[in-house]
């Protein structure tokens, strides 16, 4: 595939676990690579090569689309099915941790809810729970990655201190160049450093950049709430609504997903769609 344009950097993040994520659940990877485009479009590119990775990247949506439309048909059911999977991600990794286990992987685990958890944002506000947890889920990454670091045997649970927030702006190390929090988990080194982690105020990584004046292109969205088709025109790229088609997304499995993080993918012991 394409490597991701330096400029549209923030998208690397939902773009890798897009792919980690397309053999165990589809229709959660599309609404990654969806918001992915989301935050593509809103920052209306200019340059050439911005522009032409995105066209692709729709391309791609349009193509993977088709395989779940009929998961794609229920718009109410949509941000429940995709929360359920960012819930799951995020009890897997604070079982661990408040059992007193948290390891690399179970940092690495934390990332990726929170990565999964931002995708919520294109269904609307995100409920004040889920973003405790998306909150929650990026300090417990970095502490984690920071104990390991200096040979401590991680904290389990939540801090002791009546801030957390300002205990991980104080604790969470710098990348100098010769440090990058979870370098070893193979995630985008920048998605990981001081200033990608920062909660108090969400980088481009987490939110839709501003909207410019004059854009080169004109971007019509429609949120990603039904089935959608993407076209292009004279640079004017469109998100159409598409017939929709009934199914129900809340047929219970048998027995709950479990995931496993191990060599950065994602696995589970059944099929997601039950």
């Amino acid at each position: 595939s394409t490597a991701v344009p330096p400029s549209l950097k923030a998208l690397k993040p939902y773009l890798q676990h897009a792919k980690q994520t397309q053999k165990v659940d589809p229709l959660v990877a599309y609404y990654c690579k969806y918001y992915a485009a989301t935050l593509g479009i809103g920052a209306n590119p200019t340059d050439p090569q911005d522009k032409g990775f995105l066209l692709q990247l729709l391309d791609q949506l349009e193509a993977e689309k088709q395989p779940i439309k009929q998961l794609l048909a229920d718009p109410d059911n949509q941000a429940p099915y995709v929360t359920r999977f960012c819930t799951k991600i995020f009890d897997k990794a604070d079982a661990e941790d408040r059992a007193g286990n948290a390891t690399k992987a179970t940092a690495r685990t934390f990332y990726a809810a929170s990565i999964f958890f931002n995708t919520l944002k294109q269904f609307g506000d995100l409920d004040p729970e889920i973003q405790e947890k998306l909150k929650y889920a990026k300090w417990k990454a970095a502490d984690i990655t920071t104990a390991l670091r200096e040979g401590r045997k991680p904290v389990p649970g939540p801090a002791q201190e009546e801030n957390p927030e300002e205990m991980f702006m104080n604790d969470f190390p710098s990348t100098n160049g010769t440090t990058e929090p979870m370098s070893s988990y193979n995630f985008d080194q920048q998605s990981m450093s001081n200033n990608q982690m920062d909660m108090g105020a969400p980088p481009p990584s987490y939110q839709q950049p501003t909207q410019q004046t004059a854009p080169a292109a004109q971007f019509n969205f429609v949120p990603p709430t039904q089935n959608t088709s993407f076209t292009a025109q004279n640079d004017v790229y469109t998100f159409s609504e598409a017939p929709q088609h009934n199914v129900d997304l809340n047929k219970p499995n048998s027995n709950p997903n479990s995931f496993s993080m191990d060599s950065n993918e994602y696995t589970v012991t059944q099929p997601a769609f039950g």
